[in-house]
């Protein structure tokens, strides 16, 4: 599993968790 890959999904949770706080 590529560290890069990881960092790409971590960086996309990251934003979906923002939306919903914003909810």
């Amino acid at each position: 599993m590529p560290f890069l890959a990881s960092q790409d999904i971590w960086r996309t949770l990251m934003l979906l968790h923002t939306m919903f706080y914003s909810f």
